[in-house]
C-alpha cells in the first residue's frame, strides 16, 4: 500500500460529504488525502490531473445517474477501482454495479469506520490483483501466438533454406563454366540476391527459436564501440551515432551476433525515424532493480543489469504503434521498406537473454528503446564454433580408404548440386534422398565411407537418428550435420560430441567444401 492513499469522493450531498471525510479521518487522518467533486464531468478532470488510487462515488449526480453513473466513470479511469455509494439496499443493483467495473458496494447510513477503511484497501488490492490476472492472461495469450507463429516461420525459414541452398549452390557451379563476363555478373547478382534472402531467413530463425544462442561472457564496451562504427555505415551520412558507455559496465552472457543484429535493428528503424537526417544517442550504463522498483519493471526479477538505449528525436509512436510494434509482419513502413520481423525479433533475442525492453515513445519528440540485460560476475570461456574448427591447420590429403561421402538429403534442391559440387572437387560421394536407402548404401561400403553428410530433418527418420544406427556398425564414423531449422527438441549444435559438426543452410559450395576437407583430414590425423 502507498504512504498516502489518494481518495477522490464524488459527492454532491454536502452532508454526506462531510460524513465520510469524518470517517475517513477518524480512521487515520494521515494516510488518506481526499479530494473532491460534485459532478461526474468534475470527477472526470480530477482523475486525468491527479494520481488517484480509489474513488468513492455517488449513484445519484447531477449530471450522471445509477449505472450509467458507474459505466461511465469506468471508462474514463479503468485502472483506478471504484466504491460505490448508495442509499439503496439492492443485491441486483449491487451486482449490476460490479459487473460495470466497480470493485465494492456500500450503502449509506451503514457506513462505519471500519467499514470504509476496509472497503478501500480490500478494492485497492482487488484491483491491482485483476490487473496482475488480466497481464498475465494477456502474455500468456501472446506467448501461444508467438509459438504458434514461431512453429510456422522455422518451417518456412526449413524450407526456404533448402531452396536458398540450391540456388546458390547451381549458381556456383555455373561460374566455374567458362562464360562471358556479363552473364558472371548476372550469376553473381543472383547469389547476391539469394544471399539478402538468407539475412531474412535468419530473422525467421531468431524469432522462432524459444532457446537463445549459446551464451558466452560479453564485455559490451569493446561491442558497443564496434557496432557504432559499423552502424554508421549503415545508416548513412545524414545521420551520425553517439557514443556514450559508462566506463563500469559489467559483463553480460549473450551472444555477439545476435547483439549486433539488436543493435542494428533499433538502429535502422531510428534512422527511418528522423527521414530528415539526425543523431541516434546509443548509450550504455548499470543499473540496479531493487524490489520497490517492481511494478516499473514487473518482469524482471531484482539484481544488478545493464541498460542499453538507442535514442531517436524522430517522428515517434502513437499508442496503437506501441501496441502493436511487437506483432509478427507489423510495420508502419511502406510495401518493401520494411518485414514487420525486426521489432519481433529484438524482442526475442532480448527475453531469451533473461532480459526486457522498455519503449518510450511521444508523437513529434522521438523515442527511446532501453534494453536491459543481466549482469555476470562469473567468467565463461567460449567454445570454438565450427569455422574456427574448420580454419585450424589440416594435415595433408586423407587417405582413400576413408575418403568416401555418403550424403543424405530428401531434397534434390540440396542434393544434386552438392554432391556435384563435392565431385567437381575431387570427392567420391554416393547419395540418397532417404534414410531407408543410406542404410543399405552405407552397409555395402562400409569400410570405404569414413564421413556421412545428412539433413537432420527427414521422411522415415531424423539424421541425428540415422547417425546413431550407422555408428554402431562403424564407432569411427564421422558425421555434418545440414540442416535449414532446428527446432527445441532436436539436435542441439553447442552440444555435440566429438564425431559431430554442425553446418547450417543454406550454405555455399565453397563453404562445404572447406569443412568436408577439414573433417577428412581430421580423419587421417586421427
Amino acid at each position: 500500500m502507498p504512504d498516502a492513499i489518494h481518495v477522490l469522493l464524488v459527492e454532491d450531498n454536502p452532508a454526506d460529504q462531510e460524513l465520510l471525510t469524518i470517517r475517513l479521518e477518524e480512521s487515520d487522518k494521515e494516510i488518506f488525502k481526499l479530494f473532491y467533486a460534485d459532478r461526474l464531468s468534475q470527477a472526470s478532470q480530477i482523475v486525468q490531473e491527479q494520481p488517484i488510487d480509489v474513488i468513492l462515488l455517488d449513484l445519484s449526480l447531477p449530471d450522471a445517474q445509477g449505472i450509467q453513473t458507474v459505466k461511465q466513470m469506468a471508462e474514463v479511469s479503468p485502472m483506478i477501482p471504484i466504491v460505490v455509494l448508495t442509499t439503496l439496499h439492492d443485491e441486483a443493483i449491487a451486482m449490476q454495479t460490479i459487473q460495470e467495473g466497480a470493485q465494492d458496494y456500500l450503502v449509506k447510513g451503514r457506513i462505519d469506520t471500519d467499514l470504509l477503511r476496509r472497503s478501500i484497501q480490500y478494492s485497492i488490492k482487488r484491483m491491482m490483483v485483476e490487473q496482475e490476472l488480466f497481464k498475465k492472461e494477456l502474455q500468456l495469450r501472446q506467448s501461444q501466438k508467438m509459438e504458434a507463429l514461431g512453429a510456422l516461420a522455422g518451417g518456412v525459414a526449413h524450407d526456404f533454406n533448402n531452396l536458398l541452398t540450391g540456388i546458390i549452390g547451381y549458381a556456383q557451379l555455373l561460374l566455374y563454366k567458362p562464360l562471358d563476363e556479363d552473364t558472371k555478373e548476372d550469376i553473381s547478382a543472383i547469389q547476391d540476391f539469394a544471399n539478402r534472402a538468407a539475412e531474412l531467413t535468419k530473422q525467421l530463425l531468431a524469432f522462432s527459436r524459444s532457446k537463445p544462442q549459446k551464451c558466452v561472457q560479453l564485455d559490451l564496451a569493446p561491442i558497443l564501440q564496434d557496432s557504432s562504427r559499423m552502424l554508421e555505415r549503415i545508416i548513412g551520412s545524414a545521420h551520425k551515432i553517439e557514443l556514450d558507455v559508462h566506463s563500469d559496465l559489467s559483463p553480460i552472457m549473450a551472444d555477439q551476433g545476435q547483439i549486433d543484429q539488436v543493435l542494428m535493428n533499433l538502429a535502422i528503424n531510428a534512422r527511418d525515424a528522423m527521414p530528415d537526417g539526425g543523431t541516434i544517442k546509443l548509450q550504455a550504463d548499470s543499473l540496479e532493480i531493487t524490489p520497490r522498483d517492481s511494478r516499473e519493471y514487473p518482469d524482471l526479477v531484482p539484481g544488478n543489469y545493464v541498460r542499453i538505449q538507442v535514442i531517436d528525436h524522430g517522428v515517434g509512436m502513437d499508442e496503437h504503434t506501441k501496441e502493436k510494434m511487437f506483432d509478427p509482419f507489423f510495420t508502419t513502413k511502406s510495401s518493401g521498406k520494411g518485414t514487420g520481423l525486426g521489432l519481433v525479433t529484438v524482442h526475442k533475442i532480448i527475453t531469451n537473454f533473461g532480459g526486457s525492453i522498455r519503449v518510450l515513445s511521444e508523437i513529434g519528440k522521438g523515442t527511446t528503446f532501453e534494453l536491459l540485460l543481466p549482469s555476470q560476475s562469473q567468467s565463461e570461456q567460449p567454445l570454438p564454433t565450427e569455422d574456427e574448427k574448420a580454419s585450424q591447420p589440416l594435415a595433408a590429403s586423407p587417405s582413400s580408404d576413408q575418403s568416401l561421402l555418403l550424403f543424405v538429403d530428401d531434397d534434390p534442391a540440396v542434393l544434386r548440386p552438392m554432391t556435384r559440387t563435392l565431385s567437381n572437387a575431387g570427392y567420391e560421394v554416393l547419395d540418397a534422398d532417404l534414410p531407408s536407402k543410406a542404410e543399405a548404401i552405407f552397409t555395402e561400403n562400409i569400410e570405404r565411407i569414413g564421413l556421412l553428410i545428412t539433413d537432420i530433418r527427414m521422411p522415415e527418420c531424423n539424421g541425428q537418428e540415422l547417425y546413431r544406427k550407422l555408428v554402431k556398425k562403424k564407432p569411427n564414423l564421422k558425421v555434418l550435420y545440414i540442416s535449414g531449422f532446428l527446432s527445441d527438441c532436436e539436435l542441439d549444435p553447442d552440444n555435440l560430441g566429438e564425431l559431430e559438426t554442425f553446418l547450417p543452410k543454406p550454405f555455399s559450395p565453397d563453404k562445404i567444401t572447406q569443412i568436408v576437407h577439414s573433417l577428412l583430414q581430421r580423419i587421417l590425423v586421427n
